[in-house]
């Protein structure tokens, strides 16, 4: 009866990491490739340091994989199920059926020079070098063995007694192992068009994602000039930004391989709309148009999910700044609609081009700009995917026209 009373508060790893700060670095839109790809990259990571290391793993995936590398004899404790596959590891912690660790792959690792933490949530894969995240993670698990294993308390926080801080350089090493591995499956790949792009999307948010985290840990330290902080708050936002222009594109090829996982919930868009503000502002200014977001007045919460609503957003400012001519101007204003909420986006000075109907290639290239964007029948899918509805209006005189954004009011 105890340990019924004890489950509905179980948190799940995914959760922890994010509680910071410190915040786990995060990859948004990460299926299972991308998850694959961090373990096997993982395994020759683990092979270039030929000491015993403690692993604290649960999830589907090959594990023998890890323990076969090189010359390294990892001990593992695997989180499981009991109606899981056969257990592989020397300790087995059962996990109830209602556990939130059971719908989440994890690797938590303890070597002699570096400790690491990765989780993969559907969408979301998390990782981090940082002490007092993986500390964070390993009480999540610890709350398991009190349930369940009291008898390997000890021998469990012994091992976490002192995790080892990482270097720089095996930050570095570690992004290098990501890439690598995503060369050797861009080989393998049967030449579809959406696999390419997806391995693309992968090894330029890895190099990214490790820039930001290096610039963020650069920035915690005191000492700095205020130009430098400047320079380094400038790399951040920009990181951030090519971060989640991939993300959304990964988003879309999900949706058009039918892998598309949605987390509906209550959002917020006047809160939406005024938290990226500023940011969809410097974008448009380094263009030379003009964005304006009219104050919303207080409005019901929209059913969507938060994570894809925000990036179709940013992805279709982001298209309307990378394709109108110099002088635009932008309005988006957000109002209700009887059952629906309406986000408009007005477009004058330029116009939105009018897609064909005979290309059904997600992507725009712009050769010109040198970058990637999603097409407006790519965008109106994912939002469809969320039970809402995307039109375009061209205007006759082609230098305006509007993008409306239907989304359903949480009832």
């Amino acid at each position: 009866m105890e340990t019924l009373g004890l489950a509905p508060r179980l948190r799940s790893l995914s959760q922890a990491l994010a509680a910071g700060p410190p915040f786990a670095e995060q990859l948004q839109a990460a299926g299972s490739r991308t998850w694959s790809m961090a373990v096997a990259a993982l395994a020759g990571f683990l092979g270039e340091h030929p000491a015993r290391v403690i692993l604290f793993a649960g999830g589907k995936f090959d594990l023998a994989a890890l323990s076969a590398v090189g010359t390294v004899a990892p001990k593992l404790w695997q989180f499981q199920t009991l109606l899981a596959h056969k257990p592989q590891g020397e300790v087995v912690v059962p996990l109830s059926a209602g556990d939130p660790l059971a719908d989440e792959n994890f690797l938590v690792v303890i070597a002699h020079d570096f400790c690491l933490v990765l989780c993969h949530r559907s969408p979301t894969l998390q990782f981090s070098f940082e002490t007092a995240v993986v500390r964070r993670a390993c009480t999540v698990l610890r709350q398991r063995l009190v349930i369940t294993r009291p008898d390997r308390l000890a021998a469990f926080d012994r091992a976490l007694s002192h995790p080892p801080l990482a270097s720089v350089r095996l930050l570095s090493r570690f992004s290098r192992a990501l890439l690598a591995e995503g060369s050797r499956a861009q080989e393998s790949i049967d030449g579809s068009e959406l696999d390419f792009l997806e391995l693309l999307a992968h090894e330029v948010r890895t190099p990214l994602t490790t820039i930001r985290t290096l610039t963020r840990l650069v920035l915690r330290k005191g000492g700095l000039t205020e130009s430098a902080r400047t320079h380094l708050e400038a790399i951040d936002r920009e990181c951030a930004l090519q971060i989640e222009r991939f993300e959304l594109l990964a988003l879309a090829m999900d949706h058009e391989q039918g892998e598309l996982a949605l987390r509906p919930q209550a959002v917020a868009v006047d809160e939406l709309l005024m938290g990226c503000l500023e940011r969809w502002r410097e974008q448009a200014d380094l263009r030379g148009l003009a964005l304006d977001v009219d104050p919303p007045a207080e409005l019901p919460r929209v059913h969507a999910d938060q994570l894809l609503l925000e990036r179709v957003l940013g992805g279709l400012v982001d298209r309307l700044v990378r394709s109108l001519p110099f002088g635009s101007h932008i309005q988006l204003k957000a109002e209700r609609a009887g059952f629906w909420l309406r986000v408009r986006i007005d477009i004058t000075g330029g116009s939105v081009e009018n897609p064909s109907a005979e290309d059904a290639n997600p992507f725009r290239v712009d050769s010109q700009a040198g970058a990637v964007t999603l097409r407006l029948p790519a965008a109106q899918g994912l939002v469809a995917a969320m039970g809402g509805k995307l039109t375009l209006r061209l205007r006759p005189e082609g230098e305006s026209s509007t993008l409306t954004l239907y989304l359903p009011i949480q009832s």
